[in-house]
């Protein structure tokens, strides 16, 4: 009886190690490619590695795995560069690929969307602010003649019902917050129970309302063409003319124009 040939199987199963050993190898190459990267754990990465000073434990993290490092922070990879040359590289030689920003849930809601300089994500919107503020804001000579800020004047408790400076400092300890829930979705009702909902909800109702009563009062101001003796113009004066020249392309909407006084 003649046995059945198998001849067929051989060119399939060296089909099979060869790509079997070129996924693999590429796998390895790309792995090694990456910085080095602390052992991480499932579903958190290396959150529990971060400690309560996140600077701290990141400086003690840079002296065993060096100057460029990965950390996965829940299902996002982060990349840490902790020496003047490794930022310098990042950047300048590759800004372009660095240069966007990563989402974070509570500058969306402190700021309007994150449509403030510093959390807005890369694209046409942030290169629009950025001109306005170039343009209008940083080459025009009355900034030197600001006082108190960009909003003119010192607003005090008696006048807005909202103590200032307390809310202001609330709302740049709420940005600098780690936030467990922009990394692991799971984890996004600790808020709920630690509070931070409902801190987060009172400072942007508090800001919202305290802005809102800043540019009624310049647009009223300039309506009429009242200005204390010897006071320029402030920030909220020039954005308010810009957005009234050119309401329909300008990127400066309303929203726009509280998220950027809140950080300046």
């Amino acid at each position: 009886m003649e046995l059945p040939s198998y001849s067929f199987l051989v060119p399939l199963l060296v089909f099979i190690f060869s790509l079997h050993k070129w996924f693999f190898s590429t796998s390895n190459t790309q792995e090694r490619l990456l910085p080095p990267c602390p052992r991480k754990l499932p579903i958190i990465g290396n959150v529990h590695q971060l400690g309560s000073h996140r600077h701290c434990s990141l400086h003690k993290l840079s002296e065993k795995y060096g100057p460029v490092m990965l950390l996965h922070l829940g299902s996002k990879p982060v990349l840490v560069a902790s020496s003047v040359e490794a930022a310098r590289i990042i950047l300048k030689t590759h800004d372009l690929v660095c240069s966007s920003r990563p989402k974070s849930s509570i500058a969306d809601r402190l700021l309007y969307g994150s449509k403030d300089v510093a959390f807005s994500p890369n694209g046409k919107y942030l290169r629009q602010i950025k001109s306005v503020i170039v343009l209008h804001l940083l080459s025009n000579k009355r900034v030197q003649s600001y006082r108190n800020g960009g909003i003119g004047r010192t607003y005090n408790e008696e006048e807005s019902g909202i103590e200032v400076t307390t809310l202001l400092e609330e709302l740049l300890a709420l940005l600098g917050i780690f936030n467990i829930g922009d990394y692991i979705p799971w984890f996004k009702w600790v808020n709920k129970i630690n509070g931070l909902d409902i801190k987060l909800t009172r400072v942007a109702e508090d800001l919202d309302t305290f802005l809102e009563s800043v540019i009624e009062e310049h647009t009223s101001r300039n309506k009429k063409g009242e200005y204390p003796e010897g006071e320029a113009k402030d920030f909220v004066d020039i954005f308010l003319e810009i957005q009234n020249g050119n309401e329909t392309e300008s990127p400066l909407q309303r929203d726009s124009l509280k998220a950027i006084l809140s950080v300046i």
